[in-house]
């Protein structure tokens, strides 16, 4: 009985899986508690953070970040 990573029931959840992969997903969560209870967490972690509002980070952050990356472009690569 082949093991299903948390990789393979998100690429079943959303769809990104090969016909045949999904197809024995499906098969098996008809007959497979505790694989069921799994895709239920991950449904339910998915809505969960599709609720969550998204936070903008400080102005300052995003500010440094881009000098910093300004300025190891500077170090690393030659003028012109």
């Amino acid at each position: 009985m082949k093991k299903y990573s948390a990789e393979d029931m998100l690429a079943y959840f959303y769809r990104e899986c090969p016909q045949e992969i999904s197809a024995s997903i499906h098969n098996r969560l008809s007959t497979d508690w505790a694989l069921s209870e799994k895709l239920a967490v991950m449904k339910e972690a998915i809505d969960r953070l599709g609720k969550m509002p998204l936070l903008s980070p400080p102005n300052q952050l995003v500010i440094d970040i881009c000098s910093g990356v300004h300025d190891f472009k500077s170090a690393v690569l030659p003028e012109g």
